[in-house]
């Protein structure tokens, strides 16, 4: 089980990280139809936000780069 807790306090959990980002997505007001979407326009805000650039190949290390520049406080992988 993967569990984090967001700078807003929000708080997901899946089994895996792609689970993991579904979620997130499907938080969204109006989400969008692909986790890949997703990944790419959270991306882009934070470029936009503080200039912080994130990069990554997949959801492990989407979550891991949201970790990175503080979007994710907290991270337990049970």
């Amino acid at each position: 089980m993967i569990k984090i807790i967001c700078e807003d306090n929000a708080r997901f959990e899946a089994e895996t990280y792609e689970e993991l980002v579904q979620a997130m997505k499907l938080d969204m007001w109006l989400p969008p139809k692909t986790s890949e979407e997703y990944m790419n326009g959270v991306a882009k805000r934070c470029e936009i936000w503080d200039g912080t650039r994130i990069e990554y190949g997949n959801a492990e290390e989407f979550i891991g780069e949201l970790q990175r520049v503080g979007v994710i406080k907290m991270l337990i992988v049970e």
